[in-house]
């Protein structure tokens, strides 16, 4: 139960609840998450990070936002979230969606930089800044959790700190002949 894990980051006791990790502010696209859980009826959205002090306070203004602030190593907390939003405007990896997805929180993200590499068929993709598409995709998500979760866990077993190595070892490996 996730309960407690929503207690000790000082989150309501009533779920579900949607995350939005990373900094605060438009490359993240935490306002943009706001919006998407703002038009879905019981959620909620807790916002791990930090970033300016004036973005952080419009978003902790938000009724539908529990501001969590910055959490060190927020994927030990992952798995508290019913669903990650990852809204990016543009991303190199995407760490915490593979966070999320090891900790079996199904994904809902940006289809930019080398997130679509990084989350692979795991993630469910939104290309365009459009709140109601994303928040069809939520409700998908929430509705329907169990194939992403699956997806998600295997695709996090793919890009692993371990089967990275295994990936430079061996091209090392045929580098040096």
């Amino acid at each position: 139960c996730a309960l407690p894990i929503w207690a000790a980051l000082g989150l309501p006791a009533e779920g579900p609840i949607a995350a939005v990790v990373g900094a605060i502010g438009e490359a993240k696209g935490t306002a943009f998450a706001a919006d998407v859980v703002a038009g879905v009826p019981g959620l909620r959205l807790a916002a791990l990070g930090g970033g300016a002090p004036a973005a952080e306070a419009a978003l902790s203004a938000r009724p539908e936002v529990a501001f969590v602030g910055f959490v060190p190593n927020a994927a030990r907390v992952m798995a508290a979230f019913d669903v990650l939003l990852h809204p990016s405007v543009s991303e190199a990896f995407g760490l915490a969606p593979l966070e999320a997805m090891a900790a079996g929180v199904p994904v809902v993200a940006s289809q930019v930089g080398g997130l679509p590499e990084a989350l692979g068929e795991a993630a469910m993709w939104r290309a365009e800044r459009d709140v109601a598409a994303w928040q069809d995709a939520l409700r998908a998500a929430l509705a329907a959790p169990e194939p992403l979760v699956q997806a998600g866990l295997r695709q996090a077993t793919l890009r692993s700190a371990e089967a990275s190595a295994d990936l430079v070892a061996e091209a090392y490996r045929r580098i040096a002949g």
